[in-house]
């Protein structure tokens, strides 16, 4: 697989940032807040600006993964490096090292990278908000929101408000109960924006321990398990 040139990668990851902030003022809306439509990619920073009649948004995206190697897996096809195969996704049941601490530490990293840039030239804008995207991976939106809620974080916040959004998996959460996964927001700090909106619940599914094994076992016999045995809840 050869390398792309530098303009075409920075194209992908600009559609990438897009896409996400786009699923982020959608899911906005659905709060009860203002509707937001795109209206530039600035320059260098803030990395995307939305508006709402005279509200400007101004967006800041970054990424958090469980390792080097799953980089690398989630870079690959716009760096054509690698193939993904040669590196990951790691079996989440032998890999060694707890993958959800792993993943909270790369979020906290990526939330003190950009506050320190911030609070140096304020260069993200007027009130800005920051996206960490949490690439598809093992962990359940539930076990990271706990997992956020139990961590310390800056008081002295430069951004307006901090948000964890991503695609997450199905997943089992106890016997009989799986998280529906898809595309979540897990606010970290509420601004302005978002400090008085409905915040959406995001359902579980729950099931008969008997139909619960009844799906695992036709999994083998069919095409797959429509849940998949292989992704459980981790609550540390």
């Amino acid at each position: 697989m050869e390398p792309l040139k530098d303009n075409e990668r920075k194209r992908i990851r600009k559609q990438n940032e897009r896409a996400i902030a786009t699923q982020f003022v959608e899911w906005l809306e659905k709060c009860g807040g203002p509707v937001f439509t795109f209206t530039e990619y600035p320059g260098e920073t803030p990395d995307l600006v939305y508006k709402s009649g005279e509200r400007v948004l101004n967006i800041e995206h970054t990424s958090a993964q469980y390792d080097e190697e799953h980089r690398v897996f989630i870079d690959t096809p716009i760096l054509g490096s690698r193939h993904p195969q040669d590196v990951w996704p790691k079996d989440p049941l032998t890999s060694t090292g707890n993958r959800n601490q792993n993943l909270l530490a790369s979020i906290k990293r990526a939330i003190l990278g950009k506050c320190k840039k911030a609070k140096k030239d304020g260069r993200y804008g007027s009130d800005p908000i920051l996206l960490i995207e949490v690439l598809p991976g093992h962990t359940a939106a539930e076990d990271l929101e706990r997992l956020l809620s139990q961590e310390e974080y800056p008081e002295d916040w430069p951004f307006d408000g901090v948000y964890v959004v991503g695609r997450f998996p199905q997943a089992r959460l106890r016997p009989g109960v799986y998280s529906t996964g898809g595309f979540r927001v897990l606010p970290i700090k509420h601004g302005a924006l978002t400090a008085n909106l409905t915040m959406l619940k995001y359902s579980v599914e729950e099931i008969s321990e008997e139909d619960e094994e009844r799906d695992f076992i036709q999994g083998f016999e069919d095409s797959g398990p429509r849940r998949s045995p292989m992704v459980e809840s981790d609550a540390s």
